[in-house]
């Protein structure tokens, strides 16, 4: 209680050792927090890993589903949903994990590399998915999504709304950002040639001639190139 009261008037952290509880708190203004044990936490930090590297799986496995799908000319909101909803509890399960890892110190150095590895490029896939199939835009879905608990992002009609995806989705068409980004063009080339050709599919369907009243020749042959060995290695 003393320790509490001096962390509340002083406005400063307290750290309070009870050797016959065999725990630490730490009191800070308001706040109370009982470290765990070391063990506790690695042990929870190990489970954190396991579903993380379950889920990327999963992730991955929608990535090329929608790659698949987008690159044949027929986008699905389905998939995108599906692909958004294992980005965001990726990066929901990873914000809880580092936690834990600032608590076990230097222990957690090799746990913090691995989950490096385990997120890298999701968000950035996430991002640009959103992009694509939103009705809003990314900042607006963004912030819905961030809103949802692991429950709701469960639930699909979720994720539609925070697109504000409401209406058929036969023909639904995509700008294409997503798939642009894999490709030599920087971002002025790429927002050029959605603003050209409004969607994906006529970007597909487009000649290298089309491409080059937009970008140099050079750029628009290479394009087409990439695009083709996209479709190839589908």
């Amino acid at each position: 209680k003393a320790s509490e009261r001096t962390a509340k008037q002083a406005g400063t952290l307290v750290i309070a050792i009870s050797e016959r509880k065999k725990e630490i708190t730490l009191y800070y203004k308001d706040i109370k927090y009982h470290l765990k044990d070391s063990d506790e936490i690695l042990r929870k930090v190990n489970e954190h890993i396991q579903i993380l590297e379950k889920q990327r799986e999963l992730f991955d496995t929608n990535l090329r589903k929608l790659n698949r799908s987008e690159l044949r000319g027929h986008p699905s909101p389905y998939q995108a949903v599906q692909l958004i909803q294992k980005g965001q509890m990726i990066m929901m399960i990873s914000d809880d994990l580092k936690e834990f890892i600032i608590e076990v110190g230097n222990e957690g150095l090799l746990v913090k590399t691995r989950l490096k590895e385990i997120i890298l490029g999701v968000e950035k896939e996430m991002d640009l998915t959103i992009k694509d199939y939103t009705r809003l835009d990314l900042k607006k879905s963004k912030i819905i999504l961030k809103s949802l608990s692991y429950d709701e992002i469960l639930e699909k009609d979720n994720v539609f709304s925070a697109l504000s995806i409401k209406d058929s989705f036969n023909n639904f068409n995509i700008k294409g950002w997503r798939i642009l980004s894999k490709t030599s063009l920087n971002g002025e080339e790429s927002s050029l040639l959605v603003k050209h050709f409004s969607n994906l599919k006529n970007i597909l369907d487009a000649k290298i001639s089309d491409y080059s009243q937009i970008i140099s020749l050079e750029k628009s042959e290479v394009l087409r190139d990439e695009l083709e060995k996209f479709k190839l290695n589908l």
